[in-house]
C-alpha cells in the first residue's frame, strides 16, 4: 500500500513490532521479577501540594501529574539522538546480518534519487515534528534519595522524592496500555542488549520484506517507511549517555490529535489502528520560568504512593513535621521520611 510517496511498512515488520511489544507488555503486566523495583519521582513541594489540593477538591483517589511535551524536556536533542545513533550503527547491523547487497540495505541507498528530496531529512522532519508533536511524559528514576536527582529535579534538595510501588502501578497500567499510555525503560547506549536485539529482529523483518517485495513496490519507499517505523518504536526509549545518572523510566502518553493522525496516515507511516486519540486527554499549556510548556494530565492512583522522602536541606525536619500534619488533615496514611543524603545548599 502506497500513499503520499511513502510505503506503509511491510506486514512482516508490523507483525514483528506487535510481537515485541506484546512480549514486553506481557512481562510487565505479569509482574516479571526482574522488574520488581520501586520508582521515584523527584518534584517540588509546591507541585506535590497542588496535586493533593486538586485531589481533595475533586474528591478522587488519584494524583494528577502534568506530563510535559517531549519537545520541551531538558535535553534539546532527546528525540533526534536516537536517529543519529541509528544511522551510525546501521552498517554494523548489516554486517551482523550479512546484508551485502546495497539494493537491500536500509543504510546504503543514496539520497540523490528520483524522489526529489533528501529522504533522511524529510523523514526526520515528519517523524519528530509531526508524529511526536503530541507525545508527553512523566519521568521516574530507579534511584532512591539520590543527590544528582535532588540537585536537578528536587529543588536543589528542597523538594520531595515520591516513592511509587511498581506492582501497584502495574495493576493500574493494565487497561491503560491499551489507551496509549506505556511505561518505558530508558537506555543510554544503542548497543544495550535489549535495544540492539530488537533492532536486529526488526531489520531482519525489513530485509525479508525487501527480498519478497511485490512488483511495483518501491525499495526506496520501503526503506523510508522502515526507518520511520524504527524511529517511532525507539526514539522515546533512548537518551544521551550524559543523562545516564537519571536511570530513568518514563510514563509515556502518546495520544494523537485527529489532524496529526490524518497527516501520518497520508504519509503512509502507520495506520489509525496503531495510535489512539482521546479528546478527554487533549493537551493544555503551563508556564515554567517564563516558558510556555504543553502538557497532558496523567492520573496515577494514590494507592501506589508508598512513601515520601523530604529532601536534604536546612529545613528537612521542619518539612517532615509540616508534611505529616498536611497528610493527617487529609486523612492520608503515607510514610514521610527525611533524606539520608548529607547535603546543604551554600
Amino acid at each position: 500500500m502506497k500513499s503520499g510517496g511513502y510505503e506503509i511498512p511491510t506486514e512482516e515488520v508490523r507483525r514483528v513490532i506487535r510481537m515485541l511489544n506484546e512480549k514486553e507488555e506481557t512481562e510487565f503486566l505479569n509482574n516479571d521479577p526482574k522488574l520488581a523495583i520501586d520508582l521515584y519521582h523527584y518534584t517540588t513541594v509546591d507541585a506535590f501540594v497542588s496535586m493533593l489540593k486538586q485531589m481533595k477538591q475533586d474528591e478522587v483517589d488519584y494524583l494528577t501529574f502534568w506530563a510535559s511535551n517531549v519537545h520541551y524536556m531538558n535535553d534539546p536533542h532527546e528525540l533526534e539522538f536516537f536517529y543519529d545513533e541509528l544511522m551510525r550503527v546501521m552498517p554494523m547491523l548489516e554486517d551482523e546480518l550479512s546484508i551485502a547487497d546495497v539494493r537491500f540495505s536500509a543504510f546504503s541507498i543514496p539520497k540523490d534519487t528520483a524522489m526529489g528530496f533528501d529522504i533522511d531529512m524529510d523523514m526526520k522532519e515528519n517523524v519528530y515534528k509531526g508524529i511526536f508533536r503530541s507525545a508527553c511524559a512523566v519521568s521516574f528514576s530507579k534511584h532512591r534519595d539520590y543527590l544528582p536527582m535532588w540537585s536537578l529535579y528536587g529543588n536543589n534538595g528542597g523538594g520531595l522524592c515520591l516513592e511509587f510501588d511498581r506492582f501497584k502501578l502495574t495493576e493500574w497500567l493494565k487497561p491503560e496500555v491499551r489507551k496509549g499510555i506505556r511505561l518505558m525503560d530508558i537506555s543510554y547506549n544503542v548497543k544495550d542488549a535489549e535495544i540492539w536485539d530488537r533492532l536486529k529482529i526488526l531489520y531482519k523483518a525489513y530485509h525479508d520484506g525487501i527480498n519478497e517485495k511485490k512488483e511495483g513496490q518501491d525499495v526506496l519507499s520501503m526503506r523510508q517507511s522502515f526507518i520511520a517505523t524504527v524511529l517511532l518504536e525507539f526514539s522515546m526509549r533512548m537518551k544521551h549517555s550524559a543523562y545516564a545518572y537519571e536511570d530513568e523510566m518514563r510514563l509515556y502518553d502518546h495520544i494523537v490529535y485527529p489532524g496529526d493522525a490524518d497527516e501520518i496516515i497520508a504519509k503512509g507511516m502507520t495506520t489509525l489502528e496503531d495510535w489512539s486519540y482521546d479528546k478527554d486527554r487533549d493537551p493544555d499549556v503551563r508556564v515554567k520560568n517564563g516558558m510556555l510548556i504543553p502538557y497532558k494530565k496523567i492520573k496515577i492512583p494514590l494507592s501506589s504512593l508508598q512513601s515520601i522522602i523530604v529532601g536534604p536541606s536546612r529545613n528537612t525536619k521542619l518539612q517532615c513535621n509540616a508534611l505529616d500534619i498536611l497528610l493527617r488533615n487529609m486523612g492520608l496514611k503515607i510514610d514521610v521520611v527525611p533524606s539520608a543524603v548529607p547535603y546543604r545548599e551554600l
